[in-house]
């Protein structure tokens, strides 16, 4: 059973499994899509973990200070305590004023961004479904963690902040990877479970 049909395809094309009967079950992560008021907003997107916070804002923040009419949300991930996070990372302490920490839900910080810059996290397959420009944060030396890793041709990866500003004049493949982050995950269709 799969989350929809990306990983329906992903398993009809790996050789150890075929023969085997494969249905889409879907996800409550299916993709909500949302009416974007699309400003020159960036959101931030890290996964569960100080470390990768630490890179994905303290890249961030060193674009803002450039760019000061370009603003940044960071989404911190819910298993974070904030408090803590603070104290790890004495850079949240001051943010310059187009950086601003969400309170708001994934759905409310959608509606406002242009692009996400992120690497591991999945929540860029939400943005991206909903049309927002993603920017996969490399690190040299390292393994890929881009949850997009199929679909490489259609979104960009950066590395510096010149390749960043770069970045946010590009919009390659966008209705391709918005269409593939769509068939991510589907609702759910307890039916698919009938059928086994």
């Amino acid at each position: 059973l799969t989350a929809g049909p990306v990983g329906l395809k992903q398993i009809h094309s790996s050789p150890g499994v075929r023969g085997i009967p494969a249905r889409v079950l879907g996800s409550p992560r299916s993709i909500s899509l949302v009416q974007r008021n699309k400003e020159k907003v960036c959101l931030v997107l890290p996964e569960g973990s100080v470390d990768e916070c630490r890179i994905l804002f303290k890249f961030a923040l060193s674009c803002a200070k450039d760019q000061p009419k370009l603003v940044f949300i960071f989404r911190i991930h819910p298993i974070i305590n904030y408090s803590k996070l603070v104290r790890q990372l004495p850079l949240l302490n001051r943010l310059p004023t187009n950086v601003r920490i969400s309170k708001e839900t994934l759905e409310n910080d959608l509606t406002y961004s242009a692009w996400a810059l992120y690497r591991g996290s999945t929540a860029v397959i939400t943005a991206a479904a909903n049309g927002i420009t993603p920017i996969y944060l490399k690190q040299s030396n390292e393994l890929s963690i881009d949850p997009l890793y199929e679909v490489t041709d259609w979104h960009i990866s950066i590395e510096s902040k010149i390749e960043f500003f770069e970045a946010l004049k590009c919009r390659a493949g966008q209705s391709n990877l918005v269409k593939y982050c769509r068939n991510f995950y589907t609702p759910m269709n307890s039916l698919s479970l009938a059928d086994i």
